[in-house]
């Protein structure tokens, strides 16, 4: 029914970055679940507008299909795509996972398949870990986009971000983890908080939150939060998307 690649074609590239870093002092993150892009192209406008002025973009559900391939070269003049793949439908041959863009190339990149699979289908999920150099200072920034299993026990749940930990815990400098957590009982929600406070990773507020649901999040480390918001304005995916600015902390 579905297809995993193999290691060596597991994480697909769009575009290259000729900036060797990113701006410490004026991060501004994006993080949205597309949903496939299935309203086309008026989720595609919706995208370009909001990436104008990101430099670092971190996406769950993207799929290397036409359209969206499409998309992200037409993207690639002022980002460098990293998709890592989970799987692909045997029907569509098209690759499905997490993408991350940024104004920079990463000095390494990762990706992390769960062990951990979906009940009745029994697909994956993936992460994807970058490494970023923020010019004028020691450490890396490393960014983790991750897509977290949806339909499991919670015990699953807990061991999917405890895979995660192996991605969090040799990395001394600032941190970014994003993406869907599918934290949709209150159980998980404590259980991602409690392993991630472990790692000193802080829970980005979003103020005035109009989501019923909250999936989708945003944990730092060594950064201070300028601005945060969630858009409820932009309807073209299932999930809005969240927009963070940030700066390397003083700490």
């Amino acid at each position: 029914m579905f297809r995993i690649p193999k290691e060596e074609h597991s994480i697909l590239v769009f575009g290259e970055s000729q900036e060797e870093g990113l701006a410490a002092e004026d991060l501004k993150l994006l993080v949205w679940n597309v949903w496939k892009g299935k309203r086309g192209s008026p989720w595609a406008r919706d995208f370009q507008g909001l990436r104008e002025d990101r430099n670092l973009i971190l996406l769950q559900e993207a799929v290397a299909d036409e359209r969206m391939s499409h998309v992200f070269q037409e993207a690639s003049a002022s980002h460098e795509w990293h998709m890592a793949t989970s799987f692909s439908w045997r029907f569509s041959q098209h690759q499905t996972g997490v993408i991350t863009g940024a104004s920079a190339k990463p000095k390494n990149k990762k990706s992390l398949r769960g062990k951990e699979r979906e009940l009745f289908f029994l697909t994956p999920k993936v992460s994807l870990s970058t490494h970023y150099s923020l010019p004028g200072h020691e450490n890396d920034l490393l960014a983790i986009n991750t897509h977290v299993v949806n339909f499991t026990t919670t015990s699953s749940f807990i061991r999917f971000i405890e895979e995660l930990v192996t991605l969090i815990e040799s990395h001394q400098g600032p941190l970014i983890l994003a993406g869907d957590f599918n934290t949709w009982n209150i159980s998980r929600w404590q259980s991602l908080v409690a392993i991630l406070d472990r790692m000193g990773l802080a829970h980005v507020d979003l103020g005035a939150d109009p989501r019923s649901l909250k999936l989708d999040h945003v944990f730092v480390r060594g950064l201070r939060i300028r601005s945060a918001q969630v858009k409820s304005d932009i309807v073209t995916s299932d999930h809005f998307p969240l927009l963070v600015d940030l700066e390397l902390s003083s700490k």
